[in-house]
């Protein structure tokens, strides 16, 4: 597990000792890094680390996910409309997708959807396929996650407070 460590400026990495309760620090992966929403995944034997720092994307690889990490060259170069990760890179149809939050005109507005056309140590290259902005459900005002694994999409949004429209909906911890 890779959680939320941008404050402490570093990317650290957690074993799972049991699941769901018990972990145990491995290492810090980078260090003197603000780092948020990181998202890692192997590809061609490589594991690559994906996060940002403002409107850069920034890219990260190694051979082995407990050993260096090397910075990608796309680091120095990489200005992105949407840089900040709304979700885990999956495959679909033999194509690799990269979600993105939209953090305009407000944090966690929208999702947008990257195709990822060419990835290696030396090259990086997406395309803008599709956003998706909160009006898929009523009263929404922010979506700003996207996972998919196997057939289930999980995301999230964010509901208008005290709106007289609002209706109670059941949920996993009640309503």
């Amino acid at each position: 597990m890779i959680p939320e460590t941008s404050s402490q400026r570093c990317i650290k990495l957690f074993e799972c000792i049991e699941f769901p309760t018990k972990w145990k620090f491995s290492k810090n992966l980078i260090n003197n890094i603000s780092a948020p929403d990181v998202g890692f995944f192997k590809y061609n034997d490589i594991i690559y680390l994906l996060t940002n720092n403002g409107d850069y994307l920034k890219i990260f690889y190694s051979n082995d996910l407990f050993g260096d990490f090397t910075s990608h060259p796309i680091n120095k170069k990489s200005k992105k409309i949407y840089s900040r990760n709304a979700g885990n890179i999956f495959i679909r149809d033999n194509m690799l997708y990269r979600p993105a939050q939209i953090c305009n005109p407000s944090y966690g507005y929208g999702v947008a959807l990257y195709k990822i056309n060419k990835i290696s140590t030396t090259e990086y290259d997406e395309e803008l396929i599709k956003t998706y902005n909160p009006d898929w459900f009523p009263e929404l005002t922010g979506c700003h996650t996207f996972n998919i694994c196997d057939n289930l999409l999980i995301t999230d949004g964010r509901l208008r407070i005290k709106s007289p429209n609002m209706k109670q909906v059941n949920s996993i911890n009640g309503k």
